[in-house]
């Protein structure tokens, strides 16, 4: 086994030799049972545990705030349905092109009236976008005639034919709604 420092003083370099000198002074122990750790040591203190919860209970309140809940999501894709729909009314008017709302149970979509035949438009924002997860679509009132799968027509000059697109989720609901007059509003379910 190796000697403590300050017996047997061989050959010991300096920072070694000043660490000799302070162990035979008393003032640094170096070998024996009064250098193992004490028990008080061997875990946490109460101030540390408390700290780690409060850390813990934080981002974890965190989290809770900044999760989307449930109404927060059909609020979310209600709003973003709208917002959409108003953004074709302008290409509408823009482009001179009949536009339309395509609903399905996946998501939804806009076509453009090109002759006399229905293109879908694919690029975005308004190429088809599903559902969020959570949130489910349906077509209530659509009066959008000849086009059984158009839910809406969006006219150049800014008119449009109604609808009520119901978003669902989580016991939570809103209508998306088109006005003739080409207005989008965003209602809770009652």
């Amino acid at each position: 086994s190796m000697p403590c420092l300050g017996q047997g003083r061989t050959s010991i370099s300096i920072p070694l030799a000043r660490m000799a000198q302070k162990a035979e002074k008393g003032q640094m122990r170096m070998c024996g049972p009064a250098n193992k750790a004490a028990p008080r040591d061997a875990g946490f203190s109460l101030l540390e545990a408390l700290t780690s919860l409060l850390i813990v209970a934080m981002l974890a309140t965190a989290v809770a705030l900044l999760a989307p809940s449930p109404d927060r999501r059909v609020q979310a894709a209600a709003e973003t349905l709208a917002a959409r729909l108003q953004l074709a009314q302008d290409e509408s008017i823009l482009r001179n092109r009949t536009m339309g709302l395509v609903v399905t149970r996946e998501g939804y979509g806009f076509v453009r009236l090109e002759r006399s035949d229905w293109r879908p438009l694919d690029q975005a924002p308004l190429a088809f976008a599903p559902w969020p997860q959570g949130v489910a679509g349906v077509v209530l009132e659509a009066s959008s005639g000849q086009d059984a799968a158009i839910a809406a027509r969006l006219d150049p000059l800014g008119a449009a034919t109604p609808v009520t697109v119901r978003l669902t989720g989580g016991g939570h609901g809103r209508d998306v709604s088109l006005s003739e007059e080409g207005a989008v509003h965003v209602r809770p379910v009652s």
